[in-house]
């Protein structure tokens, strides 16, 4: 996303826990800084992408938002809960900044080619403002409501892919302990799946993008996102607390493809 926005010219600032992730935005046209305070000085626009709610409230601290340009904005692409997201912005309007939760759905291919979809919650006017810049790495911004919108659409869209996910693995799981191949498991739902969606989800390693253990263990945050969620908005999620305790079924396949064991 960093590199497709520094193509098109927009030259940002970057910070990163991992040097080398900075050195290899330099090398396409990015300003390194020493710190998330630094990389935000001066700017109009701050995305904020990091791994989880903790991080989120850590990085988007008093000296970030400071630095920041009167009236900037924060774009938060993290996948977080309704209620960080509606903490930090509070945390931005009391000092003067706004706040924008933007989930981003499309992989690594996605932001790659700049096809990502851009899961909005904010006010209409900011994320007009912010239009240029998404077009560099997004070609569909969805807006679905105020702040903490944009938190509670892409929970949801995860929950469907994770729960799918699971509940393929369960499958798996039945079909093995009978005594089934995978790949006979795979050609009866393929036959008997026009839309092709269940098999995608027997192919390979699971064939939904998951492909090292590292992503399947963000798979587990990410439903840990949706029931923390779920808690504040007073919502039960039956089917994906069942996903939930499945998922170390999608961990162990992950990592049984990955050794090679198929």
């Amino acid at each position: 996303m960093t590199d497709r926005a520094a193509r098109a010219g927009w030259a940002p600032q970057v910070f990163d826990v991992r040097p080398e992730a900075v050195a290899a935005r330099v090398g396409c046209g990015a300003i390194a800084a020493a710190s998330a305070a630094e990389a935000a000085r001066g700017a109009e626009i701050v995305c904020v992408i990091v791994h989880d709610d903790a991080q989120a409230l850590d990085v988007v601290d008093a000296a970030l938002i400071n630095s920041m340009a009167p009236e900037g904005i924060v774009v938060l692409h993290s996948t977080v809960t309704v209620a960080t997201a509606i903490a930090l912005h509070e945390r931005c309007r009391r000092r003067g900044r706004h706040l924008v939760d933007v989930g981003i759905s499309g992989g690594p291919s996605g932001a790659r080619h700049g096809t990502l979809v851009l899961i909005a919650g904010g006010e209409p006017a900011e994320l007009e403002r912010l239009r240029p810049l998404f077009e560099t790495y997004g070609s569909d911004l969805v807006h679905c409501g105020p702040v903490g919108a944009g938190a509670a659409t892409k929970a949801a869209r995860n929950l469907i892919a994770l729960g799918a996910m699971a509940l393929a693995a369960d499958a798996l799981a039945l079909a093995e302990r009978a005594g089934v191949e995978r790949d006979c498991l795979a050609r009866v739902v393929s036959a008997t799946d026009p839309t092709g969606r269940c098999t995608r989800l027997l192919e390979g390693d699971l064939a939904t993008g998951i492909t090292s253990t590292a992503v399947a263990m963000t798979g587990a945050k990410d439903l840990a996102v949706a029931a923390a969620s779920a808690e504040d908005l007073d919502i039960a999620l039956p089917t994906a607390e069942a996903a939930t305790r499945s998922w170390d079924r999608v961990v162990k396949l992950v990592t049984r493809a990955e050794r090679g064991s198929g």
